[in-house]
């Protein structure tokens, strides 16, 4: 900082990092996820979380646990899993929630306070084949399992998460996307969405019950996003619809408990249902479409990933931003900045998007929070989006 100067956050502030029990535990193969990395082409390379960082193995968690402390952090965000729990229907595992007792016991050992994911993306196989988050009785299913967990562990826990990033879970599920099940069907996506949302609701409301003191909250996978080209009114609708879908409609149901587009319309859900099957062809149609209508909306809006992280910083909830962001219209990139507007012309910057880097020729430069150290802004424009598709092109190639 300038002149020696230390920024100090709040009393109180949680420093901390956010892991899924699939992803970290291994050995569970009684949930939806496993059984996708199962299927053949699912998974690149035939990678599994079968065998992980080894989180159910005490000592594997608690070298980990070590590492958090040395890195400063004193909060970290675990799930724990339903299949373990609830192996079976209204069968549940004293040893599991055990297991996690002393799990948030090595953490609180180390004076990192416990945040607990109630679902992090994960279902028990007798769930799904039951119809999953389809099936309106998923809402009691949850809240009943939330209820046997908060009262397993609410002695050690007050900070609780009831589903994490409902519409990732919604949309890379049930609209195209790489999640289980793999559909593609817009109806369906919404009754996912609106089940979730269902059931954050019940869980808040069961945990109040049983700890009134408790911090309860969902994570919420928010994104801002921002025309590809502002004079454009194709491209500001493009980006109207993507904030309504991704941020507002969500918003709108857990702080005003009423639908919106494309939830729903005001508090009446039957409204919905019945232009759902009145509209049944349009519905089809539309899920039909959903690939290209994707398309078109990402290659019309952007969304920028370095105000993305600003605002997760900000908010100081629970969020996890997805390392991805759209630069101008076409470039899908893994970088921390976008293209960026100056003046009539859109310009980029040495710290660019892959693509730009690659098409100008230019190297990135090291981060400096010192803005006189930073490269000083190209007056040229940003490459066209025949010419980032090539150098898109070449980059998967050379991969």
């Amino acid at each position: 900082m300038e002149n020696g100067e230390v920024l100090s956050m709040p009393a109180g502030f949680l420093w901390g990092v956010a892991t899924a029990a699939h992803q970290n535990e291994g050995g569970n193969r009684n949930n939806q996820w496993a059984a996708w990395e199962a299927q053949p082409g699912r998974i690149h390379n035939g990678g599994s979380a079968q065998m992980t960082t080894d989180w159910w193995n005490l000592e594997s968690a608690a070298a980990d646990f070590d590492r958090a402390a040395e890195l400063g952090l004193n909060s970290l965000r675990l799930s724990v899993e339903w299949s373990r729990i609830e192996p079976e229907p209204d069968v549940f595992d004293p040893a599991a929630l055990e297991r996690y007792r002393q799990l948030i016991a090595l953490l609180r050992s180390r004076n990192i306070k416990p945040m607990v994911s109630l679902h992090h993306f994960t279902d028990p196989l007798w769930l799904t084949a039951q119809g999953g988050w389809e099936n309106p009785q998923v809402v009691d299913r949850f809240a009943a399992f939330v209820a046997r967990v908060v009262e397993a562990l609410g002695d050690q826990v007050t900070l609780w998460c009831t589903v994490n990033e409902p519409n990732i879970y919604a949309y890379l599920g049930y609209l195209g996307g790489p999640f289980p099940p793999g559909v593609n069907s817009l109806s369906r996506t919404i009754k996912v969405m609106r089940h979730m949302l269902l059931a954050h609701g019940r869980a808040y409301h069961t945990i109040h019950r049983l700890q009134p003191q408790a911090e309860v909250g969902l994570a919420h996978h928010m994104r801002l996003f921002l025309p590809a080209n502002s004079r454009r009114l194709a491209d500001r609708l493009a980006t109207a619809m993507m904030h309504q879908v991704g941020n507002v409609a969500i918003l709108e149901a857990i702080t005003h408990g009423r639908w919106t587009p494309l939830l729903g319309f005001g508090v009446i859900l039957a409204l919905y249902d019945v232009a759902e099957v009145l509209l049944k062809p349009i519905f089809g149609a539309l899920s039909d479409r959903m690939p290209v209508v994707s398309r078109f909306l990402a290659q019309r809006s952007r969304s920028s990933m370095a105000i993305e992280r600003s605002t997760t910083v900000a908010m100081n909830t629970l969020m996890w931003p997805w390392a991805g962001s759209y630069c101008g219209r076409l470039c899908n990139s893994r970088s921390r900045s976008s293209c960026s507007t100056s003046g009539r012309s859109r310009t980029v910057n040495q710290r660019s998007c892959t693509c730009c880097r690659v098409v100008r020729s230019q190297k990135p430069l090291p981060y400096s929070s010192d803005r006189s150290a930073r490269a000083p802004r190209s007056s040229s424009t940003c490459p066209t989006p025949s010419a980032r598709r090539r150098a898109m092109r070449a980059i998967s190639t050379s991969r």
